[in-house]
């Protein structure tokens, strides 16, 4: 910092062993860099150099970034507090899974994201949903199902603040839902008592359930 106070240190996380650091400042102002050898028991020539990473997607519903269903998109966030809007169409009542992933940059520039963090916004950038890590995991997936069609935006973003790293995002149609989620569309279902009524099912998403239509003799002891 200004005052010399260390912000940030690195080893050996470029080429070989040599050092490289991302760092976004908190402020505008001077800055020091401090370069040593490792455990200060070498000496010789180095090259400092540096370079500001590029924004590549706006955090507005101005953004150039596009997503379409079925298609899996990659991304960076190069600095602390960046996050990446994505115009996507969809339709009113159809189920959509979106996830974002950790992936590392194919030129190596930015390592995999470790924590991101989803948003699903309308069309004025209003948050309607928002998912960060799912099933134990700390990559999101969202299950979302418009009330409209129309124009929204997928935003990813990290979970910590000053996260930074590459990422990829994909948007997908929800599986078919294998059996009803009411008493119209239940599933006829026997039971025996050699198990033969067994069925093998999947709840597709968070929230769904599968209703099955059994016809019981009484007096009959049933195990299920």
């Amino acid at each position: 910092s200004a005052s010399g106070r260390l912000l940030a240190q690195d080893d050996n996380s470029g080429s070989g062993a040599d050092a490289e650091v991302l760092f976004s400042a908190s402020q505008s102002g001077w800055y020091f860099l401090d370069v040593g050898a490792s455990g200060n028991t070498d000496r010789g020539t180095y090259v400092l150099a540096g370079e500001s990473v590029a924004d590549d997607f706006a955090a507005t519903i101005n953004t150039e970034g596009r997503v379409s269903r079925g298609e899996s998109v990659t991304g960076l966030l190069s600095f602390g507090g960046d996050s990446d809007w994505f115009k996507i169409g969809l339709s009113a009542g159809v189920d959509y899974v979106i996830s974002a992933f950790g992936q590392a940059s194919v030129d190596g520039l930015l390592p995999s994201l470790e924590d991101p963090l989803l948003r699903i916004r309308d069309e004025a950038g209003r948050v309607l949903l928002e998912q960060d890590d799912f099933a134990g995991e700390l990559d999101p997936t969202a299950h979302f199902t418009p009330g409209s069609t129309g124009v929204f935006f997928v935003e990813v973003t990290s979970a910590a603040r000053q996260g930074t790293g590459a990422y990829a995002l994909n948007v997908a149609l929800a599986p078919t839902d294998d059996h009803g989620s009411d008493i119209a569309s239940a599933t006829a279902l026997l039971l025996d008592s050699i198990g033969a009524g067994a069925i093998n099912a999947e709840l597709a998403a968070p929230g769904n359930t599968d209703f099955f239509a059994v016809n019981l003799e009484a007096g009959q002891v049933y195990q299920v």
